[in-house]
């Protein structure tokens, strides 16, 4: 699915490493990913649920999820424009790995 996303708004080139993105495309880039971790990451809650899956998937979302909240968070000097919103992505995304 995130393959799908035009390439300019991935965050990640096609060997998994983080493109050299700035201000806004940056910001849209991370929030998208994340966005797309958070679908992921509610598929694989409603999966382990309903008995399919290990729950590796599940990890690894949540992972990723972290990683990225926390790049928005030390890339944070470049974001200053969206410096009002860190609070709340920060910890929607983070709050949403710690709900049962």
């Amino acid at each position: 699915m995130y393959q799908a996303i035009p390439l300019q708004l991935q965050y990640y080139n096609e060997e998994r490493i983080p493109k050299d993105s700035t201000g806004d495309l940056l910001f849209d880039q991370l929030y998208v990913l994340l966005q797309h971790l958070q679908n992921q990451f509610f598929i694989d809650r409603i999966a382990i649920a309903r008995g399919f899956g290990n729950g590796q998937g599940l990890l690894d979302t949540a992972m990723e999820m972290i990683d990225i909240s926390m790049m928005l968070w030390i890339k944070r000097d470049q974001l200053m424009r969206f410096s009002h919103g860190f609070d709340w992505i920060v910890s929607n995304f983070c709050a949403l790995l710690l709900y049962p």
